[in-house]
Parts: C-alpha cells; structure tokens; sequence
C-alpha cells in the first residue's frame, strides 16, 4: 500500500483542520457554556450613570434570578429531574453585559464582549425588542443563539431575518389580537392608540391596528419620540382633542411619571376614562415607585388595566426555591461582583471612562418587599431553555459548539417544565407558545399601607380562554377611578347632528338655480338671434349681454353654498366660500354696470341730440367706467382674499357626557371684522345709487331706449325683497341653517329672475306681436336738458318755451348703436313748440 508521506498533504490536512475549528460554532470545545446575559441594569442621564429610578430592584433581582437558575442547573439540583441525572459534563459560565435600555449601548457591548472575551455560546435578553432586533442581525452573523425574556416585538418572529431567535415570552401578535377582542368584549369600538415610536412601539401598533381593523374598532394612533418631553405632550394633547375617552398606552416606564402628569393635567384621566397599558410600562414596583413620589397619580392610574403576558402554573418547588434565594447572602455577593464596576463586569462604558458610576449596596434590605414580577419568571425560564437544550444535544455540542443547540431549539419536540409553565417555541416563529402562559388583563388600585405609603393591588380583571376564544371577566373588575364596578363606557361613535343646509334644501336650490341660467342663457340667444330688430337694437344688445352675464356670475354663486363639513376637505370647503362672495360681487356688478353704462350713454346721446349732425361721437370713455369699476372690484376681493378671507369651520358646540361632540356647526366664517367687506358693501351701494340717480335722470327719454319703467320697477323688487329676507336671514342662519339657505337661494333666484323678466320680457312682447318700430316721440311737459358748450354757456330748454331738435341720419344710425338701421332716415329737423298750462 502507497504511503502518502509527502509534506504537501500533510500540510493540506492540518490546514484543513484548522479551518473547521475556527469556523465559528464549529469544532470541538471546553466543558462550559458561556452564557452571556444582557440584562439594563443602568440608565445614562446627562452622563451619569445610575439605577433605574422606577425599575432598579427589578432589574438586579433578574440578574440575580439568572444566576439563580445557572447554580441549580450547575449543581444538577434534584428540582430539575431533567437535568439531575445528566451525563453531560458543561456547566454554565454567566457573563454580565449592561444593555442600558439602548440599542447603540447594547451593540457597544457586544463587540466589546467579543474583543475581550471572545464569541459567547448563546446570550440572554436583552429586555427590549429596539435593542434586541439590531444585536441579532449581527449575532446571525457569527452563528450565536438568542433567548429572549421580555422583548416581545412581533418584528422577531421572522424567521427568515432572525433565525437565531427564541424566546419564553409570546409575541405581541398574540397578545394584540386578544387585546383587539377584549375592546370588543367592552363595546369600546373607537380607541386611541398613543405609544413611542420605536421599533417595538411600531410593531405592536401594526399587530394592534390590524386585528381591530378586521374586528370593526376604529384606532387612532398617536405616536410620540421615547424620552422627549415635547413629543410627549403633543402626542397627549391630540388624543384629548380626539375626544377618546378609550386610551391604550405603549409607554416605557422611564417616561411614566411624564406622562401620566400630563394626561392627569388635560383630564384624560379619572371618571369615564379608561386606560389600558402594555407590559413596558412596568409592573407592581414601577407603580409603588411612581405613586410614592407623587400621591396625586394614584388617582389618575386607579382603575386602570395592564394587558401582558404572564405565567402559567409553574413547578411550585422551583418557585419557592427563586423566591427564598434572594434571602442568601452568598448571592448578594455575587450580585454585586457582577454590577457595573465588579470584578465579574465586562463593561466597555467604565473601561473606556466614558460614564462615571455610583456602586450601590446589594443586601437583603436590597430586595426587601421584592415578589417575583413577571419578567423575572421568563428569564429564570430562559436560562433553564439554555441548559435544557445542553442537555439534549451535549454530545453534539463538544463536537460542533452552538449550532448544536440552535438546533435543538428548533426542534418540534423541545419543551420543559419551567418556573412559568411549560416552556415551548413555535416552530415558525421560535416565541413561545401563547396557549402555555395566561394572557390577561391586570387591574391596578393603590391603598394606604398603614405607614402612610401608598401600594399598588394588582390583580387578574379579565383573563383570556384560548379554549374558548373569549375574554371571561372576572369579579372585581373596576374602572376609573378606582370604584366603577360597570363599563362606564360607550364609545360607539354617537349621531352627529351637523348644523347645516339639508340635501334636500341644497338640491332644490341647485334644480332652481340651473332653470334660472337656462332661462337666462335662452335670453341672451334670443337677444343675440333679433339684434338687427329695431325694438332690439335701440336697447343695446351689448349691454343686454352685460348684466346677462352678470345675473349669471350672481345665479352661479349659489352651487358654492350648501355643503356640509364631510362632502369636501376644510380647505376645499373655504375656497367654496371665497367663491361664493367672488361670483356673487362679481355678477352685481357687471349686471348693474350694464344697467349704469346703458343709461348713461343713452343720457349722452340725448342731452347732445343739436350736434349730433356732425362726425361720429365716439363712446371711449363708458366702457373704460365699467371697466375701471371691474378692476376695483377685483382689487377689494383679491385683497379681502389674501389678508382676510373667509374660512368654513366645523365648530363643535354640543358633547355627550363622555365628551364626545353630538353637535357641529358647520358654515363660512368671518374670522375677524374686514375693512375690504365694508368697503365692498360701500362699493355696491353706491353702484345702485348711481343707477338709481341716471333712472331719474332718463324719466323723459323714450322708453324704447332707456327701459326707465321696467328698471325702475326691478330696482324696487330687489329693494323689497332685501327687506323683507334680511331679518328672516338674520333671525334664523344659527338656529336653522335649512331655512336660512332656502332664503338666501330664493331671494338671489328672485332678484336675478326679475331683471332678467322686466329687462326681456316687454322686447319679447313686441317682437311676437310685431310692434317692432322704434318711436322717438318725447312727452316734453317737464324735460329739460342744460349742457355746457366752449364759450358759450349754459342752453336751457325751458318749460313754458322751448325747442327740441333731434336728428335721425347721424345719431342714431350704427354709430350709435341705438336707433335701428331701418328707421326713417330722411327725419327731418323740426321745431316742436311745447305749450304748458
């Protein structure tokens, strides 16, 4: 047989021995498991370091639970019979890591553990899914398992990013879908939803959202940054102006005395308040913390409920052999050598002098009126996981180092008996199993302890039935403030009545307002169609044209009106309104422009009939008037828009007695008093005025061209009808809305129906009936003219002598526009001797 002597394979084989062994979890290894425990003792505040304030005692007790576990695991303790009789020669080797409630410290730490230490085999914690999300992106790297105890994000259930996670605590999923059915089970079908915008903040408000969305709950979120006061209070000031009298809370205990102040101060706590917390916010001693240095928020957190996760019925020996550990001066030692500062602390924060620390005393008086909190079991449990896992796959470990116990971890089978149950992970998401703890809902009271001191009395309100798929609610149950026996809550959206036109009133007066355009549009091809017929012409179709178009502009305004605050947005809704006052001053103008222009040309013509033999008149000057004032109407409103403009808001003026608003006025709004309205007012004012003075003004001149009868009978009209509708408007636009609109929409359907009619419908009579000649007789029995002419004064025509002279061929042919081509043009001047009584 050949013998493979040669140095290049032997070299090939130990260089390839070496690569298995420093592959990570991978080759052979020592007889201890080193277990690295990522627990937030402390918390850094303005470069101190220090204990939790609300949480201290809690933290070092799950320390000291941890290191609990690992010496009943490491002196095969008879409490576990599946580790008692093990062949396994490992022991547990804890090292102890400072999370500080940060993911940034909590990576810091990890890489200096490795620099130092080298890669653990399996890490515990840390406490919070923000923290614990990024250290197992990286610990998937080099192979490490994690056992979570208290971070219950459902962002870890992906298995595809996190394939190394497990932990004793369920998932959030499960815990938000039972929360989404306990509101439910209240009749609380609208709720407010405010918590910190973290990642475990975010991905409970996901699951949260999500089940009651498929159960028919409205949630309103309300998102606030962790540690910001600002943030906080703003977040806290939006649910109040919800009017949610629901208020689900994912808030961290470091922000609790914050933040329940602050709900205390805006009355979002108390009687008709319900307030549901998630486990963050801590247990019974973040409460006794919390009420102890400030009594007044007992009253805002009496009655209030704490969904969470907690254990089932667990091994009674092993519980009581966690609780009597505490009383060991031995782990008080070991505590303390394992705190920041003590021998057994790898912290890069002291070793870089980055943040002082002020040690404390771990004694029995330590953890004096300590009883084991929730967290306490799952991390107890999650050391038990690490050494039950050891157990079934210690062979395997020796040989290939943790990735012998990721897969056990995953295997359909594991489970144990553990403090807080019976321990076992979903095979697809590695969390616990739901149906393997109690899902409850934990009522708070505070009492006076005999010493002056308040305690926190928690006890199981309402706890979930996986069997049955139902909360049962349990006798005992209270609410805010701590004495309601009954679900003081109602929260189904209530009736709102929203004081605006109706439909129906908005309906008719849109199917009045078309047939009014349409009428008026039907006029303007009438006018336009018979432009050459005398009776028309001498009117001025232009002009006819003109406040046509204005009674359009005033017509059309009304489809800008009516709506109430849920047809538009708030923004949509005020242009509406700036619409309305735009079209409307709009179209007066234009229609009463039309009125003055026609008129005051007409005036012109007449009061220069003597000299109208000579060269074409030319009229510049009137259309530049109605064009000046459109100018200056448009100047008022787009300064009245820009400084000042009207507003439509949805004022709330009537609430149930849960404060949820029943009643809304909804309507265009003048905020402050505007000089540009008044001057606008002013402004058509005078426009009447002065139409009314030139209507006086043209009495004597023939009918045909001045319509002074018909004109003056609308300008009546609209007189009478102003009176009358303004104090029904006045009387009625807050108390019914319906009716004030109505009146409005009639009043400007009247106004504009009766100029249109009193301004056509004589013209249309005497086209029908063929009376179509243009008279230019004048009854002279009061008319008198006086005009100045250059150098020589003042003509009068006087009333018991005078003379009037018109002439046809060159005042009233085309370039005047007002006497009908086919009129006699062969007049002739005559002298009219008017005689008088």
């Amino acid at each position: 047989m050949k013998k493979y002597n040669h140095p290049m394979v032997w070299g090939s084989l130990i260089l390839s021995v070496c690569i298995i062994l420093c592959i990570p979890g991978v080759g052979a290894h020592s007889n201890n498991l080193h277990v690295a425990l990522f627990i937030p003792i402390t918390e850094v505040v303005n470069g101190i370091r220090s204990l939790s304030v609300f949480s201290q005692v809690e933290d070092v007790a799950h320390l000291a639970l941890a290191l609990a576990a690992g010496d009943l695991i490491n002196t095969r303790s008879p409490l576990l019979p599946g580790l008692a009789n093990s062949s396994c020669d490992v022991n547990l080797e804890f090292s102890i890591h400072d999370s500080l409630r940060d993911y940034r410290h909590t990576l810091k730490q990890y890489f200096y553990l490795k620099d130092t230490n080298g890669i653990p085999d399996l890490i515990i914690g840390p406490q919070r899914s923000a923290s614990t999300i990024p250290l197992s992106f990286v610990t998937t790297t080099d192979n490490v398992p994690l056992i979570g105890y208290a971070a219950t994000g459902h962002a870890l259930d992906g298995k595809l990013q996190h394939p190394y996670y497990f932990r004793t605590i369920p998932s959030d999923a499960s815990v938000s879908e039972r929360l989404a059915k306990l509101f439910l089970r209240f009749g609380w079908t609208r709720v407010a939803m405010i918590y910190v915008e973290d990642e475990y903040g975010r991905n409970y408000k996901d699951g949260l959202f999500q089940h009651c969305e498929n159960l028919g709950i409205d949630l309103s979120i309300f998102p606030f940054s962790h540690g910001d006061s600002v943030s906080i209070i703003d977040a806290l000031s939006r649910v109040k102006e919800s009017k949610l009298n629901v208020i689900m809370a994912v808030v961290f205990e470091s922000d609790a005395k914050l933040f329940v102040t602050e709900a205390a101060r805006l009355g979002l706590a108390g009687r008709n308040k319900a307030w549901v917390l998630s486990d963050a916010f801590g247990g019974v001693h973040t409460l006794d913390a919390l009420v102890s240095a400030d009594r007044t928020l007992a009253e805002a957190l009496n009655g209030t409920l704490q969904i969470r996760a907690i254990p089932g019925e667990g091994d009674p020996s092993i519980l009581e052999y966690a609780k009597k550990f505490f009383e060991n001066s031995s782990l008080h030692e070991r505590v303390a050598r394992s705190l920041p500062g003590g021998v057994n602390s790898t912290d890069y924060l002291l070793a870089n002098g980055t943040a002082s620390f002020v040690p404390i005393t771990v004694n029995s008086s330590f953890f004096e009126g300590y009883q084991l909190d929730y967290f306490g079991s799952f991390v107890f449990d999650a050391v038990l996981a690490a050494a039950y896992a050891l157990e079934a796959s210690c062979a395997e470990f020796l040989q290939r180092g943790r990735i012998a116990l990721i897969n056990e971890l995953e295997t359909k089978t594991f489970g144990f008996e553990g403090i807080s149950g019976t321990v076992a992970f979903d095979e697809e998401t590695g969390s616990r199993d739901s149906d393997t703890v109690r899902i409850v809902a934990l009522n708070h009271v505070f009492v006076d302890d005999g010493a002056g001191q308040l305690k926190t009395v928690q006890w199981v309100g309402a706890e979930y039935s996986s069997a049955e798929g139902a909360w049962k609610l349990n006798d005992g149950l209270v609410f805010p403030p701590g004495d309601a026996v009954q679900i003081p809550l109602y929260t189904d959206k209530p009736e709102i009545e929203e004081i605006s036109p109706s439909k129906e009133a908005q309906l008719a007066m849109f199917v009045l307002t078309t047939l009014n355009i349409v009428f008026i549009l039907l006029l303007i091809c009438w006018t336009l169609w018979n432009r050459n017929v005398p009776v028309v012409k001498a009117s001025q179709p232009l002009y006819l044209v003109c406040v046509s178009t204005g009674l359009i502009l005033s017509c059309s305004s009304m489809y800008f009106l009516g709506w109430d605050g849920l047809s538009f947005s708030l923004e949509k809704l005020s242009s509406f309104c700036n619409a309305f006052a735009w079209f409307l001053s709009l179209g007066l103008t234009l229609s009463t422009m039309g009125f003055i222009s026609k008129l005051w040309k007409i005036i012109y013509v007449f009061g220069h009939a003597e000299r109208m033999d000579g060269p074409r008149k030319s009229y510049w000057f009137i259309p530049l008037v109605v064009l000046g004032a459109l100018f200056f109407n448009i100047l008022i409103l787009s300064l009245w828009l820009v400084y000042n403009p009207l507003v439509f808001v949805r004022r709330e003026i009537e609430f149930d007695s849960f404060g949820q608003v029943t009643v809304i006025d909804s309507r265009c709004r003048q905020i402050d008093t505007s000089a540009f309205l008044i001057i606008l007012i002013l402004f058509h004012v005078s426009q009447y005025l002065a139409g009314m003075i030139l209507t006086y003004k043209a009495r004597q001149i023939p009918d045909d061209f001045q319509e002074n009868k018909w004109v003056t009978i609308a300008f009546v009209i609209q007189l009478q009808l102003v009176i009358l509708a303004t104090p029904v408007l006045l009387a009625v636009q807050f108390q019914a809305p319906t009716t004030s609109y109505a009146v409005l929409g009639i009043l400007i359907f009247l106004v504009n129906a009766s100029i249109a009619s009193l301004l056509f419908g004589p013209k249309i009579h005497r086209v029908l009936y063929g009376e179509t000649e243009v008279s230019l007789r004048v009854d002279k029995s009061k008319y008198r003219i006086e005009r100045t002419h250059s150098g020589l004064g003042t003509r009068s025509f006087e009333n018991h002598k005078a003379h009037s002279v018109y002439s046809s061929n060159q005042c009233f042919e085309n370039k005047t526009n007002s006497v009908d081509e086919s009129a006699n043009e062969d007049i002739k001047i005559k002298e009219t001797h008017l005689t008088y009584a």
